[in-house]
């Protein structure tokens, strides 16, 4: 029964992603996000510049956009699901996702929402709702 649910859910993902690849949004990087990952990182260890640089480019692109519909999804949470960046992300209007099965859930909602307008993803209310990670309480 486990496999056979964990594989519908898994075709369900795979047809919201074939239907949302047209309106998928690559986030190109500009020269003065480099320098501010650099000059002012968001995050403290040397080792974290690369996420610091992903995280950059997204608020930068976030922030272009900001009257359209917004979703991250990352499992690295332990850089992008730290509290301080989940506020961060709220206060541009990005929706970020930590776990596949809270995208999965939010994209049946809003698929028809999204095939409508222009949301831009950067990659359900069945019976109970679910909410994007930046709007769980830890």
């Amino acid at each position: 029964m486990h496999n056979l649910l964990s594989r519908q859910l898994n075709d369900e993902f795979i047809d919201a992603l074939r239907i949302l690849e047209s309106r998928l949004t690559l986030i190109h990087s500009q020269p003065n996000t480099l320098r501010r990952t650099l000059v002012d990182p968001k995050f403290n260890k040397l080792t974290e510049k690369r996420d610091d640089f992903i995280l950059r480019c997204i608020l930068d692109h976030a922030q272009n956009y900001s009257e359209e519909r917004k979703a991250f999804f990352s499992e690295n949470t332990k850089q992008f699901g730290q509290q301080p960046v989940r506020e961060v992300y709220r206060e541009v209007g990005i929706t970020y996702f930590g776990n596949v099965e809270n995208l999965q859930g939010w994209l049946r909602c809003n698929l028809l929402a999204i095939i409508a307008t222009n949301c831009r993803i950067s990659s359900n209310l069945p019976d109970r709702q679910l909410k994007a990670d930046n709007e769980l309480d830890f």
